[in-house]
C-alpha cells in the first residue's frame, strides 16, 4: 500500500495492484579509439564504443541512448545513419547522432535477451569528435 500525509493532498493507504518492471544496466562501459588508433584527442574524429547488458529484455524497436556532452559532428548536423565498425549481441536497425542532444541513439533491430552482452562500435569515419 502507498499513502501520504502531504499538506496539499493527503491520500489514505491505497493498495498497489500492479507495478511495471523497470530495466537496468547490469554492466556498461564507453570507450573511444580502437586497436589501430588507441589514443583519441579532443577535436579529432574518433570511434565510440558502447558495451552493456541489461537486466530485462530489449524488444525490437526499443532504443538505447548514449549522451556525449561536448561532442559534435563535422558539419554540426544530425546524422541519421551512422557507420558501424562492429556490433555484437544486437543488430541495430538504426544508429543516429543528434547534435542538439549530443547523443547517439541505437534502435534495436532484433530482440535482445536479458543478460546478453552487447557491443556497438560507431566508426571514426562518421567524424564525431
Amino acid at each position: 500500500a502507498i499513502a501520504t500525509d502531504a499538506a496539499s493532498g493527503p491520500v489514505t493507504a491505497t493498495e498497489v495492484l500492479n507495478v511495471a518492471g523497470v530495466g537496468a544496466f547490469t554492466t556498461s562501459s564507453v570507450f573511444f579509439g580502437s586497436a589501430s588508433v588507441p589514443d583519441s584527442s579532443a577535436g579529432a574524429a574518433t570511434s565510440v564504443g558502447l558495451a552493456f547488458s541489461l537486466s530485462t529484455a530489449l524488444a525490437s524497436g526499443e532504443t538505447v541512448t548514449l549522451i556525449l556532452p561536448g561532442f559534435g559532428s563535422p558539419d554540426d548536423s544530425a546524422i541519421n545513419a551512422l557507420l558501424l565498425d562492429l556490433f555484437v549481441g544486437m543488430t541495430p536497425s538504426r544508429v543516429s547522432w543528434s547534435t542538439s542532444a549530443t547523443s547517439i541513439t541505437l534502435t534495436a533491430g532484433n530482440s535482445v535477451a536479458s543478460g546478453t552482452a552487447v557491443v556497438i562500435i560507431v566508426s571514426s569515419a562518421n567524424g564525431l569528435s
